[in-house]
């Protein structure tokens, strides 16, 4: 919901409906922003003809969503990602171009005073010649016996800079190793739920 604040301060845009498929969040957004609200966004798009929307949904979901708004003729704010692989994207810039719409990526945090004090540091520090920046979630881990789940994640969800070292270089998983960020044997579970289906073994 980090949009809707967003909009609610900007004097260049403001929020006509709000769509969820979660009947429950639907009324108490559409309550709390005196909007109207739905679970279905062809009524939505339909009843409010909004100029744009702003489409933040999982990763699978993505491509409906734009391709209804682009039947529509509604400009599209995807927050990120807005395909899941490059021929989905290329697809989908083409759908857009055809319907004569925008597909825009958000980046909202470029905007957060944090970003911002970071401009005004480089006054005084002058010119920098090495930039490192993190971005943590607080985010409950689970403690895992299971090594064969344990690859699974951090390929998966790239959750350990070392999963190169720790995934042997004969296991059936090595050729999937990539480098993230995490810690050895701890896991998140929402992770580990996705992982189990999308590996082999």
């Amino acid at each position: 919901m980090d949009h809707l604040p967003g909009l609610a301060d900007s004097q260049f845009a403001q929020l006509a409906a709000v769509c969820d498929t979660d009947s429950s969040k639907v009324a108490v957004q559409a309550q709390q922003h005196s909007v109207p609200g739905f679970t279905d966004l062809r009524a939505l798009l339909e009843d409010v003809r909004p100029d744009f929307a702003i489409v933040a949904v999982p990763h699978h979901a993505g491509r409906e969503v734009i391709e209804t708004c682009a039947a529509a003729g509604v400009h599209v704010m995807k927050e990120k990602p807005f395909a899941t692989g490059p021929a989905e994207a290329a697809e989908l810039v083409a759908l857009c171009d055809k319907a004569g719409i925008e597909l825009m990526v958000t980046v909202q945090r470029r905007f957060h005073p944090v970003y911002n004090a970071a401009v005004q540091l480089l006054e005084q520090i002058g010119r920098p010649y090495l930039v490192e920046g993190r971005y943590t979630f607080h985010c409950g881990f689970a403690a895992t016996d299971d090594t064969e789940l344990y690859y699974r994640v951090l390929l998966h969800g790239q959750y350990s800079k070392r999963c190169r070292r720790e995934i042997p270089a004969d296991h059936e998983l090595a050729p999937y190793a990539v480098t993230g960020m995490g810690l050895k044997l701890r896991i998140h579970p929402r992770a580990a739920a996705l992982a189990r289906p999308n590996f082999p073994g």
